[in-house]
């Protein structure tokens, strides 16, 4: 698999060099899943594996795509993978990681190691923590599990992190608690609505999951939206092929920080009608986005969902 781009990357805007591509590693976790994680030589590695992760064919679904993708890299168990596994056996608890493509190159465990640091993202905290990579023997399993350490520090989802690791924040120490940056900035209508997602019913047996979100993972930042459908059979949902679409209403724009221009799209996206989702992943970064906006309906045959609408 060759990888090719050129990035934006490091603090202040500068352009990286192609790199090679990632492999997968064995890590130092408890069992024969905890610990295996992604390892990328640098930022430009990472940046050009997460840009060019959604290159499917038209033929192809998002989840086999993918599949193949963590085959070729070392047969990666990520956390896409668990929960796919997880779903087709009725579990509905869903994944914390929205943007599928993401989701494949994090461990089960939400952690991947980017040059000389392991991360780990804390769903429930909304942190980063990160590690020396040449310390994973010592503090990986307990930055896994119970963060207590002073050499475990860690960065909230807002913050770049990336940028941030090159000077002299290095971060918060884990044994600290500090006032995180909430979700949303401002009021009334400079409110930040950073998601929107709901269910549409067809009929009683028959469901489409919406989505439209920015999220953000501190190493990591997406724009997209998302539409799956699912069908109840003895009380449980089921994911369901069919053709869907997503509708711009009028569509998208982002501005990413240190750039200043903005980006559109309002174009239809459609999936391979085997597929039981439609995805558009309109951006990513690992800085992360000044302004942004998602206007989008769904729709699967005849029937649209609502707008669906999330802006800063």
């Amino acid at each position: 698999m060759v990888l090719v781009g050129t990035f934006l990357v490091l603090s202040g805007c500068e352009k990286a060099v192609d790199s090679t591509t990632p492999t997968a590693r064995v890590g130092v976790g408890n069992s024969a899943n905890i610990g295996r994680y992604l390892a990328f030589t640098d930022r430009a590695e990472f940046e050009e594996a997460v840009h060019n992760i959604d290159d499917l064919l038209p033929e192809e679904t998002v989840d086999g795509h993918l599949a193949q993708w963590e085959e070729q890299h070392g047969n990666f168990y990520s956390m896409r993978k668990k929960h796919a596994e997880a779903a087709a056996n009725g579990d509905s608890t869903a994944c914390p990681i929205e943007d599928d493509y993401f989701a494949a190159v994090v461990s089960p465990e939400g952690t991947v190691q980017i040059a000389d640091r392991i991360y780990r993202l804390d769903f429930a905290q909304r942190r980063i923590y990160h590690i020396p990579a040449n310390r994973a023997n010592e503090l990986y399993d307990r930055m896994v599990s119970n963060p207590d350490s002073e050499e475990i520090k860690y960065y909230y989802f807002d913050e770049a992190a990336l940028d941030l690791i090159t000077t002299e924040d290095q971060g918060t120490s884990a044994l600290v608690i500090r006032i995180g940056l909430g979700s949303g900035f401002g009021c009334g209508n400079g409110a930040e609505r950073r998601v929107d997602d709901d269910y549409d019913y067809l009929a009683n047996n028959l469901r489409m999951k919406c989505n439209a979100e920015y999220q953000k993972f501190g190493i990591y930042f997406s724009l997209l939206a998302k539409v799956k459908l699912q069908k109840r059979t003895l009380g449980i949902w089921f994911s369901k092929e069919a053709c869907m679409g997503i509708i711009p209403d009028p569509g998208a724009f982002w501005r990413e920080k240190c750039l200043n221009y903005t980006n559109y799209y309002n174009a239809f996206i459609g999936n391979s009608c085997n597929d039981n989702k439609a995805v558009k992943r309109y951006h990513e970064s690992t800085r992360g986005l000044d302004k942004y906006q998602i206007s989008v309906k769904f729709e699967t045959g005849n029937f649209k969902s609502r707008r669906y609408y999330i802006n800063q």
